[in-house]
């Protein structure tokens, strides 16, 4: 009965059928159990009253005089032993409360690895609080929000292989550990055999010898980022003193778990940083130097001591200083990041180009406290940039050159009186030439494309100039185009956009049978689709699809083909792409695929 139900006191008499008073409260101690036990009886014998009373008895009552009065006398009893038994068992737990957070705070100061801590915890709290369980769980941000325990002390028995416990708000998140993450507050099961949320992990608890349990929220700034999980052996064990003293053990965890984490970041932004082939230097408002990493004191060969706490003019020259890095500087202290390119003269590697980024350096309230700088030697870069661009002017130049002659040939002919039927071939010759130019100077924008900022730009804008700049032609080459974009909408390109559609349009008007071109844009799924179609000569299916792919392997059909091809590599460096279909005007479409903004 004992077992089953929970009692706050026992008042026995001495004479009962089975066992007397002294035999219960015999067994009742042997089992250690310190229930307040009174005897009351009629039995004054002073041999039973010392029998009882040496067995552990609180209370020793003799029955006798009027039965209002001595019940009275016997409540008085009872409500002062189950008083005097509370407040010995709340100090009780108080103290061990405070043991466990003595020495779990003696751990988070003295371990610096987190899963050493959380497992060293779990053991404090087993082996001092003698709770039956300690079990400590992360929240996944994952679909599921599932629970994963990650340290654990205890009597387990593979309980926590049974758990398969949720943060979300379902049958299997609303039990402590569940809904302690999901609210932030600790979440106390007084009876796992009556809760009814703890329904889903009940029967495995308390084959365990499970009966209560708590859950506290381990907190990191605004984040839950799982619990604490304690267990005990009996119903209603964790009252509200014992609640608040484990909560701040599971804020002093939290901070620990944080102080680590910090700790490691840390670590392995000085490992990253030190070990970097990036220049990187940081000064504070005054323009002192804060830190620098290896390579950018073996750039300037300096020692650590000669650039920490050195003003950046002497350690970079005062010229330097007041004509170029202090008014960059000046900038990002109010705010800005800053990125420029610059060439300078290092002791023993002569002069270097580098690439230099400045970023504010923000305290933990956002307040800017300096500037940090990340220099990257590009020397190899600019110069084969150098070489690539005199090769390849050397080669436009070239071809302009060919090009400008076969067509100085060409107009002398037209000039010339000509066989009947060769002048249809002479005009397409020509045509082929100004595809020529056009091929050389479209190969100059997709060299640029590497360079090439992408912003925000004015889609019908650029339609329209494109449009404009190829009336001339088109009127002479005999073509309408009709242009269909009404409204005003932005894409993500940089400045060659025009470019693409001068090429695309120019390269239609070539075609001998196209009289008509249609140019229009639509919005759909988040992108902006620009269609331009012809009623010239269709594109081959091989050469559609080589002209769509993300790379241009050179083998599409012809100098048109080309140029194509050409505008595609432009488009895919916005992030757009292109698409090659029939047209519903008899020749070929293109839709150019950009990204709204």
């Amino acid at each position: 009965m004992l077992k089953i139900d929970k009692y706050d006191a026992i008042v026995s008499d001495y004479q009962m059928p089975e066992m007397d008073g002294i035999e219960f409260l015999r067994t009742l101690r042997e089992q250690e159990n310190d229930i307040p036990f009174i005897v009351f009886t009629g039995k004054g014998r002073e041999e039973v009253a010392m029998k009882a009373l040496n067995l552990g008895a609180d209370r020793y009552l003799q029955k006798g005089g009027g039965p209002r009065s001595q019940y009275r006398v016997l409540a008085q009893a009872v409500v002062q032993e189950v008083q005097h038994k509370w407040s010995q068992e709340n100090l009780r737990r108080a103290r061990r409360a405070l043991r466990i957070l003595s020495a779990c705070n003696q751990a988070i100061i003295r371990i610096t690895d987190e899963s050493e801590l959380l497992s060293r915890i779990c053991d404090i709290i087993v082996e001092i609080g003698s709770y039956r369980l300690a079990w400590i769980g992360y929240a996944k941000e994952n679909e599921e929000k599932t629970v994963c325990p990650v340290a654990q002390a205890g009597y387990e028995e593979d309980y926590l292989e049974t758990l398969k416990i949720t943060w979300a708000d379902t049958e299997r998140g609303r039990g402590p550990t569940g809904t302690a993450i999901r609210t932030g507050q600790p979440s106390v099961a007084r009876s796992i055999l009556t809760d009814p949320n703890f329904e889903p992990w009940r029967e495995e608890a308390l084959k365990r010898g499970y009966e209560s349990s708590i859950a506290l929220p381990l907190i990191i700034g605004e984040e839950t980022i799982g619990a604490l999980n304690v267990y005990a052996e009996a119903p209603d064990v964790f009252n509200a003193k014992e609640v608040d003293l484990l909560m701040e053990l599971a804020n002093d965890l939290s901070y620990g778990i944080r102080t680590i984490r910090s700790r490691r970041r840390e670590k392995e932004h000085k490992m990253a940083v030190e070990g970097s082939d990036d220049l990187m230097a940081a000064c504070n408002g005054n323009y002192n130097y804060l830190f620098a990493n290896k390579a950018y004191l073996k750039y300037y060969q300096l020692g650590r001591d000669e650039v920490v706490g050195a003003s950046l003019e002497k350690v970079i020259g005062k010229e330097p200083f007041e004509n170029t890095v202090k008014p960059h500087v000046d900038r990002c202290l109010e705010g800005e990041a800053v990125k420029y390119e610059m060439t300078r003269n290092f002791p023993g590697l002569g002069d270097r180009y580098l690439s230099v980024y400045y970023y504010p350096l923000q305290d933990e309230k956002g307040e800017i406290r300096g500037v940090v700088a990340v220099l990257r030697d590009i020397t190899d870069r600019k110069k084969s940039e150098e070489r690539e661009a005199f090769l390849e002017t050397l080669l436009r130049q070239d071809m302009r050159n060919k090009l400008g002659v076969s067509m100085g040939f060409l107009e002398l002919l037209e000039e010339a009186d000509l066989p009947e039927g060769c002048r249809p071939y002479l005009g397409k010759a020509m045509d082929s030439i100004g595809k020529g130019f056009d091929l050389v100077e479209l190969a100059e924008e997709v060299r640029k494309t590497r360079y090439v900022e992408v912003e925000e730009i004015n889609l019908r804008e650029v339609l329209e100039n494109a449009v404009e700049e190829c009336e001339g032609l088109a009127k002479e080459k005999g073509v309408e185009i009709e242009l269909d974009s009404e409204k005003r909408r932005n894409v993500r390109a940089g400045y060659l956009l025009k470019k693409v559609f001068l090429h695309m349009f120019r390269t239609g008007i070539y075609k001998s049978s196209c009289s008509k071109m249609r140019v229009l844009d639509e919005e759909r799924d988040g992108e902006v689709v620009v269609r331009v179609e012809d009623d010239g000569d269709k594109i081959p299916d091989a050469v559609k699809e080589k002209i769509s792919e993300e790379t241009y392997t050179g083998e599409t059909s012809g100098i048109g083909g080309a140029i194509y091809s050409a505008v595609g590599e432009v488009v895919r460096s916005f992030g757009g792409s292109i698409e090659v279909k029939d047209s519903e005007l008899g020749g070929a479409r293109f839709d150019v695929h950009l990204k709204k903004t």
